[in-house]
């Protein structure tokens, strides 16, 4: 069963703790190990994002590149102002998203997900809990 947006950032969370704990506690007891981690990033996951903005990024990455679909999503995040939302979607109608670089398959299908979530944020999160 999926975790709920708000047990995943719960989880993030505990992660990136236990990261800079576990770094701290190697500087400490083990300088040698330390100066080999300390050449790698520490361990940073992107935050969990609600359904349908994450379904958006789903849809519009779909058959491209991580560059490409990072390109894309970017382009309609900033044709919906940031507010990546299906009343945002509704609004700015197949049109923007399809000039945002969206194919017309993809504009449609998120469309068709803007209508289906509404005004029930919650709609889609009961969705995906569902076995």
């Amino acid at each position: 069963m999926r975790r709920s947006w708000c047990k995943d950032v719960q989880l993030a969370s505990m992660m990136e703790r236990m990261d800079e704990e576990f770094r701290a506690l190697v500087q400490k007891e083990d300088p040698q190990m330390h100066a080999v981690i300390a050449r790698h990033p520490s361990l940073h996951l992107p935050s969990p994002r609600p359904s349908f903005e994450a379904l958006v990024r789903i849809v519009g990455g779909q058959q491209l590149s991580v560059k490409a679909a990072a390109t894309v999503v970017s382009r309609v995040e900033a044709a919906l102002d940031g507010q990546v939302t299906p009343q945002q979607v509704l609004a700015a109608g197949p049109d923007v998203l399809r000039r945002a670089g969206l194919s017309g398959a993809k504009s449609r299908s998120l469309t068709a997900i803007a209508q289906f979530a509404g005004n029930d944020a919650v709609c889609l999160e009961r969705l995906l809990e569902t076995p």
